[in-house]
């Protein structure tokens, strides 16, 4: 009796997992068709970009599924190209920051396609032009961060050579200025007799 209920139970088993496993077949080609119908939308709205990343989600959900691979390859270089524009753009107009976040994105996509052999053109180097942007903002908020040193405006001081150290770590002689900044306002809060405040900043200093 006990032998029978336990390959039943084996049986059972053995079904749930193939009814799971049908479901999660059926799930993941379901989501892979729909991100390359979403893809599909997207191109006839010349959005290219978000198009290619549609399709990139349906070969991360089925990477044997070769109908998404050929419509990555075939809009690859549109797509990169319409990532490109913006950033160089946020390059000309010295917006470091945004450009730095687009190239990064850039990169990323590269890398993505290229490892379903799609990356079928010559493209930038983004990580150079990642580099690039990080010592770009680095120089910006450092020379901000000197303008407030020198009129005195410690405490804003700081923070612009603390954002400059977020892109470029060491940068130039900032983590001296920033302890300098500290120390003056130190020097300030005591020969105002707030002592505490002084105290914290000497300790930073």
């Amino acid at each position: 009796m006990i032998k029978k209920i336990l390959v039943a139970n084996h049986k059972l088993f053995g079904k749930s997992v193939l009814v799971l496993l049908l479901v999660v077949l059926t799930f993941g080609c379901s989501a892979s068709y729909q991100a390359v119908k979403r893809g599909d939308e997207l191109v006839v709205m010349k959005n290219h970009y978000a198009a290619a990343n549609e399709y990139l989600k349906a070969l991360q959900l089925d990477r044997g599924y070769e109908k998404a691979k050929m419509k990555l390859c075939q809009i690859s270089r549109v797509a990169y190209e319409q990532k490109l524009a913006p950033a160089e753009n946020f390059e000309r107009s010295v917006d470091f920051v945004s450009a730095l976040r687009e190239y990064e994105d850039l990169s990323s996509f590269l890398d993505a396609i290229n490892s379903y052999n799609c990356l079928n053109f010559t493209a930038i180097n983004a990580k150079q032009k990642i580099a690039e942007m990080q010592s770009s903002a680095s120089e910006k908020y450092y020379r901000e961060a000197e303008g407030l040193f020198g009129s005195e405006n410690y405490s804003d001081a700081i923070q612009k050579y603390k954002t400059a150290l977020n892109y470029n770590n060491p940068y130039k002689d900032s983590t001296e200025k920033i302890a300098e900044s500290y120390y003056q306002i130190a020097l300030k809060s005591e020969t105002q007799k707030r002592f505490r405040h002084a105290t914290e900043n000497y300790v930073n200093a």
